[in-house]
């Protein structure tokens, strides 16, 4: 579980790495000469579409996968309750029996 928990942490940073290159790429362009504005404003929107599009796809699978890791804890917690439930109902209390007398 503990790679798993790695990767819903790793995925949106993954998606803030392409957020930041998008956006330096955008704001990289404004330092570049003989660039007239309508191409630069398109350019731009390019980049930071790019940047905006990797944000919300890492933020969607994030949320995703700890859906999923949320079930399965939960499954998994459940299995372990049901365990001990079992185990205290068949076989703790069969181990003592108040009512049996002591031979002498």
């Amino acid at each position: 579980m503990a790679t798993v928990h790695y990767l819903a942490w790793a995925i949106p940073a993954i998606g803030f790495v392409g957020t930041v290159r998008g956006l330096a790429g955008a704001f990289g362009m404004a330092g570049a000469t003989g660039m007239d504005p309508a191409t630069f404003a398109e350019q731009a929107s390019s980049q930071l579409k790019i940047a905006f599009d990797c944000t919300m796809v890492a933020l969607l699978l994030s949320l995703a996968l700890m859906y999923l890791v949320h079930q399965v804890q939960r499954a998994e917690e459940m299995l372990v309750v049901n365990a001990q439930e079992y185990c205290q109902e068949h076989l703790l209390l069969r181990l003592y029996d108040p009512h049996h007398e002591p031979v002498a």
